[in-house]
């Protein structure tokens, strides 16, 4: 299973300096979970997801710079950051597989499997290789309510 982790600012005041150090240090810890690919998700202020996602472990963002970009505009920009280290167990190791997901409105990151992922790319005539995607797709489409509905797989739906 893959391994998601994050930080949101809640006092509305930025990121501080540090802050990058802290994701940085999470995103080594989460890689335990899953690291044959990479994913940063920053959402500034103007409620738009910026996204970042490379092959391997958080290590390859820090050889390509990715994570000094993206460092900069946590602390000048996001709110909320979140990161992914995937563990496949569904689709190939392809950077059009890596978390997180784009579909419309809709960015997504997920851990977990859909046991119905093949019956609902039939049922709905589409071919994502991952999951995850096809979850995206589904709640950009239908709403999360009837997502959930549709669904075989582990869900807290706070009940």
């Amino acid at each position: 299973m893959c391994g998601l982790t994050g930080l949101i600012d809640t006092s509305h005041a930025g990121f501080l300096a540090k802050d990058p150090d802290l994701l940085k240090g999470l995103m080594f810890i989460n890689s335990l979970r899953g690291n044959s690919s990479t994913g940063l998700m920053g959402i500034n202020k103007r409620k738009q997801a910026d996204i970042y996602k490379v092959l391997g472990n958080p290590y390859r963002l820090m050889d390509y710079g990715l994570f000094y970009k993206f460092a900069e505009a946590m602390v000048d920009d996001y709110w909320a950051v979140f990161a992914h280290g995937r563990f496949p167990t569904v689709g190939e190791t392809t950077i059009k597989n890596a978390h997180p997901f784009e579909h419309k409105h809709i960015t997504l990151m997920h851990n977990g499997t859909l046991k119905n992922h093949q019956k609902l790319n039939e049922k709905y005539k589409k071919d994502f290789a991952v999951d995850s995607e096809l979850l995206c797709w589904f709640v950009s489409e239908i709403g999360i309510k009837e997502a959930i509905k549709e669904i075989d797989g582990a869900i807290v739906t706070g009940k």
